[in-house]
């Protein structure tokens, strides 16, 4: 069900909610008791599987209530149908932050799960989950990350980075995902993640930075350059791979199958998912492409 943006300014004073394949905020009355809401806290409502058109009733009170009118602008701004929602930078920049956070988090589609491990130069060590690790360059092999701006609670990773010059990257695996997640909470410089999670530090090779013991495919990488980025105070990490521990089943007909290796793929802030592979295409060249 779509509504165009002219039916929504003229034929309901309030709000009109579509739902779309999941949740949608309301604020709006039950048509079948024309009561105010039960909760007594004003603001967005949730209702799931329905569609509900509201037309004079009032909210929270009075239909010119704040929250009515931010919602209501808010899905003015919104282009709905059964099957999209579509927001332009208006209406991006007037979502609240969680919901901001979320969706844009997603957008990009599935990012790798990785466990981030260093060492600071008092010898406390941190793990810090990642998904925005991206490859770089294979001569020299060249990996980088982002990490947020930096503040008492948060930035341990990148402070030890910069103190030590080396730390590891470590694929989670489904066996420990809940675990690695939870290093993502704002613990104390002077707490471990790896106690803290029940997570077990591994050293290979005289590498200072702790790996991760569970994890079967993992990296040590030397720090080689931050840079700045300005638009929003976060830092691009780039580190060169010095060590490389990857699982003999990961070796597929001489590639790396993640879902052998069973890596894990992030989505937003806390969903986790298992990785299927699809198929193997070979090297694409012009006087090869197959007719589709």
């Amino acid at each position: 069900m779509g509504f165009a943006r002219s039916q929504i300014s003229s034929e309901f004073d309030v709000l009109v909610e579509v739902f779309v394949e999941g949740w949608l905020p309301y604020a709006a009355l039950t048509p079948e008791t024309n009561k105010k809401p039960t909760s007594s806290k004003c603001g967005p409502r949730f209702l799931d599987n329905r569609s509900i058109l509201s037309h004079n009733h009032q909210v929270c009170g009075h239909k010119k209530h704040p929250a009515v009118q931010k919602e209501k602008k808010r899905l003015l701004n919104t282009h709905v149908n059964k099957s999209k929602m579509h927001y332009d930078k208006k209406s991006i920049d007037q979502l609240d932050r969680v919901t901001r956070l979320k969706i844009i988090n997603s957008v990009t589609g599935i990012k790798p799960g990785n466990l981030i491990g260093t060492v600071s130069e008092n010898g406390y060590t941190n793990l810090a989950v990642f998904s925005s690790i991206v490859h770089l360059g294979s001569n020299p092999s060249l990996l980088g990350f982002i990490s947020r701006p930096q503040t008492e609670e948060v930035g341990h990773t990148l402070r030890n980075i910069q103190q030590t010059g080396c730390y590891t990257i470590n694929h989670i695996h489904p066996k420990f995902a809940e675990k690695a997640h939870y290093t993502s909470a704002k613990f104390p410089n002077d707490v471990s993640e790896f106690d803290a999670c029940e997570l077990s530090e591994s050293y290979i090779n005289n590498f200072k930075a702790p790996f991760v013991k569970e994890s079967v495919f993992k990296m040590g990488l030397r720090f080689k350059e931050a840079i700045d980025i300005k638009l929003n105070g976060t830092v691009l990490v780039i580190g060169e791979i010095e060590e490389l521990i990857i699982s003999g089943n990961a070796f597929v007909n001489g590639d790396i199958d993640l879902e052998e290796s069973e890596g894990v793929g992030i989505s937003g802030l806390n969903t986790y998912y298992s990785l299927k592979k699809i198929d193997s295409y070979p090297y694409a060249r012009l006087n090869e492409i197959p007719k589709f």
